[in-house]
């Protein structure tokens, strides 16, 4: 939800576990994200979530003289052998882009056919790769040729791919909603330090990111936590806390006036 304060950074929040959405905007610009809720290791289904609400990525993507696909799914770095898709073809849920075709192209064909936001319950995943969820992440992803070949997608430029939490486990992210910077000089930064927490019921590895996801011109920002802007965290059952400092630059080409900025902040655990 937006509101209209001046200069100030807002943020979605995000979970990869619980899938919590604490604040809502219509006016992200950001690159498709994807979330996996929960999974369960003996039969295979997953529950999961997505969003692609806009998209301004206009560079080539595609390759293929006969076209490519685009969809969300499981994906996994090690190739198509392990927890990954290995057939676009068997998927329904799918788009497919001209050759030179780019992500916005993907993401205007998907918002005329599917949801821009989801969540659902599929079968994802065979008997064979049920236990071994290391380097699985869930995401949207191009697979290069529309024939029905085996072969490995890429994630979209940009794209968050949600990782498999351990079983059992429960977090949520604390963070304040907004973050203002008041009234900024041309040629100033601003920089504000906040206190967040993640609060689990069991032990686990968190990895915290960001992602910008619309900026004015002339305006800069970045997000960082504990000093990085990838942090991996050993959270403990109970609350572990963690500094996050968020960044504003003025440049000076930046109108005068008001500003918004809005960032996604994950977290991500395995």
């Amino acid at each position: 939800m937006r509101k209209p304060h001046r200069n100030r950074i807002s943020y979605l929040v995000l979970t990869f576990i619980a899938g919590l959405l604490l604040s809502v905007t219509n006016e992200l610009q950001a690159s498709a994200w994807a979330a996996v809720i929960s999974v369960n290791r003996s039969t295979g289904y997953g529950e999961f979530q997505y969003g692609w609400t806009s998209e301004l990525n206009d560079s080539p993507i595609c390759f293929d003289a006969s076209g490519c696909f685009v969809l969300v799914g499981p994906w996994d770095a090690r190739g198509s052998g392990y927890g990954g898709i290995n057939n676009p073809w068997g998927i329904s849920r799918k788009v497919k882009i001209p050759q030179y075709g780019s992500a916005r192209d993907a993401w205007f064909l998907w918002s005329q056919s599917y949801p821009l936001s989801d969540q659902f319950v599929q079968l994802t995943w065979s008997s064979p790769v049920r236990h071994d969820f290391l380097q699985t992440c869930y995401g949207f992803q191009i697979f290069q040729g529309s024939s029905s070949n085996t072969r490995t997608g890429d994630i979209l430029p940009g794209a968050q791919c949600g990782t498999i939490p351990p079983p059992n486990l429960v977090c949520t992210l604390n963070l304040p909603s907004e973050i203002d910077h008041g009234t900024i000089g041309v040629g100033e930064t601003s920089s504000i330090e906040v206190d967040g927490a993640i609060n689990c019921n069991l032990s686990a590895n968190a990895r915290l990111s960001s992602q910008l996801s619309n900026a004015p011109s002339g305006l800069s920002a970045k997000m960082l936590f504990n000093g990085m802007s990838t942090r991996n965290l050993s959270v403990q059952a109970g609350n572990t806390s963690f500094k996050m400092t968020s960044e504003l630059t003025v440049q000076p080409t930046a109108s005068t006036g008001p500003a918004q900025i809005y960032f996604m902040v994950f977290a991500d655990f395995y």
